[in-house]
């Protein structure tokens, strides 16, 4: 047992009353037996204010820490998180002149390139020691000209994006033009690249992840022209492409190869930097959300019904657990194609933000701490409420039950697809997750596995804790090589599950106590379950690629396919990074 359980464990006190709790570690450091503390949201809040200036003075210095950021001046890139910081060279290109300018002065330098859009990625797929290239400048979502198609008819519905676009610009566009992406993740703030160069999905057992909606591929290559010492320039589709070549600009080289396109769907930037996409859309849809909330037991067996079953079924689906409780919140999506009548409903809050809206007084805690007004209360109320979790790590339980219970709706909800799927965690809440896919036949034991060691070790350490509900996501299968969905014959597959352990960050005093939970997490999923690693979420350390070898060998064989069609686009590793030599390509040493 570790230090910090025995002196938990050993406390003689163990009231059930939130007010004695609090005021039982702020008094004497003691949290009592392990238990499960029952409360309300009102005796929750009532149990804050009465000792808000205490609770106040307890948390100060690590809320102060927080909003400062604590960040060393001369790191010259941070990840939107914080937990990834490197020095390195910035370049702000402002079109696609200057961009290959910049890589080609790179290649005279002899230093590497990473592109960088929102830096969502808890990963450090982004860091670089040369140049970083931000693309906030290059920016914009257009029609695609129909005169370079081989069918011009097929011009309706498809877009050039350019690599800093975030997805909420592109959602906003296609509206006014009465069209939709079919699927979107829980955060349009990431650039489109960034989503799909990582894997980001979003859910449903009949839609694939976002990078299908990809039909061509723009790249600035780590290959060079000898006689302009510039980087080559292809354009990268399937090899039915929709590219007439007869029209194609000879500025770009054309490739129209399944081979070379699914290695570039999902690249991580390892083939070189994507300058824009052209991506397929459908026509505007709305969607109607079903949300109950259930136990675990209840949730598999319908989940156990298979994909016509009363989860699986439906357009959309989740499910998110509290490991602690077995609570479980099932949500439902139809897709409507039709304006529905009657007033639509508004965007979705994340069920953190409602929670930190109906406990008011944190309010106080914050006037304890702050005496001018605060510019980003929402997210410093994020803040405060995982710092007091961490104080008071014995409310979790139940304080994720209530943040379960803010989402549920007997009525079914209606809104534009957007303000359903976007609910917009990382823009106001520092949080951290690592995010897992599983085959449709081991999910479920690979999900009662996740919920038993989040459970063994919290019960080792009180705050080796995940504060957040386990998430399940479904898609379809793709042919994207490094996709956590890829499949060899994607029409014949049956998808895969996504299991998310997402995190308020704060709750931790560094990323290494999150990593406790992670690490092992992973390494079960692995080399039980056949679990595969999002490259865009948290990656313990001391995980490369080769482990799947022996436990997924189809999916390491997809990976080496990639590695040779990247040796083509990038021969010299220009475009790798520490991250990518150890995961990817597996080198070892300095």
């Amino acid at each position: 047992m570790c230090l910090s359980s025995f002196r938990w464990f050993r406390s003689v006190s163990s009231s059930d009353d939130p007010h004695s709790y609090i005021h039982g570690v702020l008094e004497r450091g003691d949290h009592g037996p392990y238990r499960h503390i029952q409360f309300d949201l009102r005796t929750l809040n009532d149990a804050i204010q009465k000792d808000a200036e205490r609770i106040a003075r307890s948390i100060e210095a690590d809320v102060k820490n927080a909003v400062a950021g604590n960040r060393d001046e001369e790191v010259t890139i941070q990840n939107h998180l914080g937990n990834v910081t490197f020095k390195c060279l910035v370049s702000t290109p402002h079109n696609l002149s200057e961009l290959v300018q910049i890589i080609g002065k790179a290649k005279r330098e002899n230093q590497s390139v990473k592109a960088i859009g929102g830096f969502y990625a808890f990963s450090p797929v982004c860091e670089t020691t040369g140049y970083a290239i931000k693309t906030d400048h290059l920016v914009g979502t257009s029609p695609t000209p129909a005169a370079t198609l081989k069918d011009p008819a097929r011009a309706e519905g498809l877009y050039d994006v350019l690599c800093g676009t975030s997805l909420q610009k592109v959602v906003e566009v296609l509206e006014k033009d009465g069209r939709a992406l079919l699927n979107l993740g829980g955060f349009a703030g990431q650039s489109s690249i960034g989503a799909t160069a990582t894997g980001t999905h979003g859910s449903g057992l009949t839609v694939p992840p976002l990078a299908s909606m990809i039909l061509g591929i723009n790249l600035i290559s780590g290959q060079f022209d000898t006689s302009s010492g510039l980087p080559v320039q292809y354009r990268i589709e399937p090899t039915n492409g929709i590219t007439n070549p007869k029209s194609h600009p000879p500025s770009w080289v054309l490739i129209q190869d399944d081979r070379e396109f699914n290695a570039a769907m999902t690249g991580l930037g390892a083939m070189g930097v994507i300058y824009s996409t052209t991506i397929t859309t459908v026509p505007f849809y709305w969607v109607r959300e079903l949300r109950e909330m259930v136990d675990w037991p209840t949730a598999k067996g319908l989940l156990e019904q298979g994909a016509q079953g009363d989860i699986l079924k439906y357009h959309n689906a989740e499910v998110w657990i509290n490991p602690y409780t077995s609570k479980v919140l099932l949500t439902r999506r139809e897709k409507l194609t039709t304006p529905p009548a009657g007033e639509l409903a508004g965007p979705n809050s994340h069920m953190f933000t409602a929670i930190t809206k109906d406990l008011s007084a944190l309010h106080a805690v914050v006037d304890h701490i702050f005496s001018d007004p605060v510019i980003d209360l929402e997210g410093l109320l994020g803040i405060i409420l995982a710092l007091l979790l961490r104080l008071f790590p014995l409310l979790l339980p139940a304080a994720l039950d209530l943040a379960l219970q803010t989402q549920d709706h007997v009525q079914p909800k209606v809104a534009k697809y957007y303000d359903i799927y976007e609910i917009g965690l990382a823009d106001n809440f520092p949080a951290i997750s690592t995010e897992i896919s599983y085959p449709m036949t081991s999910y479920l034991s690979a999900a009662d596995a996740t919920i038993s060691l989040l459970q063994k070790l919290r019960k080792q350490d009180i705050h080796q804790a995940v504060v957040s509900p386990v998430s399940l996501r479904f898609t379809a299968s793709t042919p994207a090589n490094l996709s956590m969905s890829y499949s060899t014959n994607p029409s014949q597959s049956s998808g895969r599950c996504y299991l998310e352990l997402p995190s308020l960050f704060y709750f931790y005093k560094s990323v290494q106590v999150y990593d406790a939970i992670s690490k092992p997490h992973t390494e079960e999923s692995v080399n039980m379950y056949q679990g595969r690693m999002h490259w865009g979420q948290y990656i313990t350390p001391s995980f490369t690629t080769l482990q799947y070898q022996p436990h997924d060998p189809e999916f390491y064989a997809s990976i080496t396919s990639f590695k040779e069609v990247a040796e083509k686009f990038d021969p010299g590793h220009m475009m790798a990074n520490a991250f990518l030599r150890k995961v990817i390509w597996l080198e070892t040493g300095n």
